[in-house]
């Protein structure tokens, strides 16, 4: 019979109340323990537009992604200036890069500025490629504000399990995006031409995955903090992701 006892011992460590699973198995007459970098799992880690966090990982053209995400605002960061600001004029990205407009890899909200539709927008484009997917289903501003699963894979992206239609072109190749590594809470772009885009997103985050072309888990992580601090933990490699920006995420319910 084994039984499961948690408690707090910071003798050993340097941050934060990290809790251990005892495992103690009469037969055998010895415990395990078993420690985790973090207090608590929690429902979402909240960014309020200036929070946001570097994966340092370079994306690929043929790289999947998957996360459980929620808008918290309809008012969101001009994106560019001129043309660029009336093709994709407010956004709140959940992840992605961008060098130059030749590198791009990003899954957004977006905001039309003349009717003020809210879309979904997935933009992957490698080196020598020209493959923009653009997935526009119309979204009220109630349903905005929803919780969604979204799953980004080279040109085709599912919401909840549902294809959602959209123009694309060009082919993805396997080219590895080595200019810039991915943002989780916005995009990591420095874009001359749209150098007026400072903001982060103001969203929830549930979880997030990343698989690699050849279907290799490289994150899977989740919301959690220690003590009152919030990180991304990641299940693959047993690292805590922490803010890179300012100011704090905000924290959901422990789990």
């Amino acid at each position: 019979m084994k039984v499961i006892h948690k408690f707090n011992d910071h003798s050993n460590y340097s941050v934060g109340d990290y809790p251990k699973e005892v495992s103690f198995c009469a037969a055998q007459n010895h415990v395990h323990f078993d420690a985790k970098p973090y207090s608590a799992e929690i429902e979402y880690l909240e960014s309020t537009g200036t929070q946001y966090i570097d994966l340092n990982y370079f994306a690929c053209g043929k790289d999947i992604v998957e996360l459980r995400v929620r808008s918290t605002t309809n008012n969101w960061t001009w994106y560019g200036s001129g043309s660029n600001a009336t093709n994709y004029p407010l956004w709140n990205p959940f992840f992605g890069m961008q060098v130059s407009g030749t590198y791009k890899f990003w899954g957004t909200y977006v905001r039309s500025k003349n009717n003020n539709d809210y879309l979904i927008y997935f933009y992957n484009q490698s080196a020598g490629s020209a493959a923009y997917p653009s997935f526009k289903p119309a979204l009220s501003s109630t349903t905005v504000m929803n919780w969604y699963t979204y799953k980004f894979n080279q040109r085709t992206v599912q919401r909840d399990g549902v294809s959602l239609t959209g123009s694309n072109g060009g082919t993805i190749n396997n080219t590895v995006m080595n200019q810039k590594t991915i943002y989780l809470f916005t995009a990591n772009e420095d874009d001359t031409q749209n150098s007026t885009h400072t903001g982060t997103s103001k969203i929830q985050l549930a979880w997030f995955k990343l698989s690699d072309s050849s279907n290799n888990l490289v994150f899977d992580m989740i919301p959690v903090r220690v003590g009152t601090v919030g990180y991304m933990y990641d299940k693959v490699s047993g690292k805590l992701f922490g803010n890179a920006g300012t100011g704090d995420f905000v924290l959901g319910a422990d789990k």
